[in-house]
């Protein structure tokens, strides 16, 4: 059942083969605090206008499912990405409950900034949890993205003590966080469950020297990196 909320999409990416495995269905979700602009902008130029400022969950459920019985006999499975949509657990819990019982799997790409409760809500439905982690500087973290450091750190870390399914993401940016490599491989070092670690160096033109050597602290800790 969706409740009486709405979220303001920014678009539908379809035939994606970059947010997970196998190609996919992205929702852009376009609603957030954060001012990291940087992280959700990759995929917003590539974006058709969206028809719909705010969509009920019956409204997207639509789009994704009743639109295009061809595109659903293909069984493409979905991504929840964009301006967190952690903040909006139980529309996402509905709309990942209707997309699991028509055989879909669901993950959810995120800041890690809807709280703990926010997991353990959406649990039951989502396939794979990928949270990005920009910094470990709380000073930067704030400048960054108006949030608090705590908060999107407790989310991971509970996240990994009650065993949700989860890759670690980080942005790799000039200017931003390229000095933080031994401060990121002990974080990752304290997560049990972790299934992997994602360093996404799409954000600049890095050398493989480069990225050797920020590579180097988590290897040093044994941490698996996707």
């Amino acid at each position: 059942m969706y409740d009486s909320e709405t979220v303001k999409i920014q678009g539908i990416l379809r035939y994606r083969e970059d947010l997970g495995q196998g190609v996919r269905t992205g929702v852009l979700f376009g609603s957030c605090k954060g001012k990291c602009e940087r992280i959700c902008s990759k995929f917003s130029a590539i974006l058709k206008p969206f028809p719909y400022e705010n969509l009920t969950g019956d409204e997207l459920r639509s789009f994704l499912l009743e639109e295009d019985r061809d595109y659903l006999s293909r069984r493409v499975n979905v991504t929840l990405l964009g301006k967190d949509p952690l903040r909006s657990p139980r529309f996402c819990r509905a709309l990942a409950k209707d997309l699991k019982n028509a055989g879909l799997s669901v993950d959810i790409h995120s800041c890690a900034l809807g709280g703990e409760g926010a997991v353990e809500m959406l649990l039951d439905f989502c396939h794979l949890f990928v949270f990005t982690f920009l910094t470990t500087n709380p000073a930067r973290y704030h400048r960054l993205t108006g949030e608090n450091l705590q908060d999107a750190a407790k989310t991971i870390l509970h996240a990994d003590r009650i065993g949700a399914p989860f890759r670690l993401r980080i942005p790799v940016m000039r200017g931003v966080n390229t000095d933080e490599a031994e401060e990121f491989s002990i974080f990752c070092s304290l997560l049990k469950n972790v299934k992997s670690v994602i360093l996404d160096f799409s954000y600049a033109d890095f050398s493989d020297e480069e990225k050797r050597a920020f590579r180097a602290s988590f290897f040093k800790r044994g941490i698996i990196l996707y």
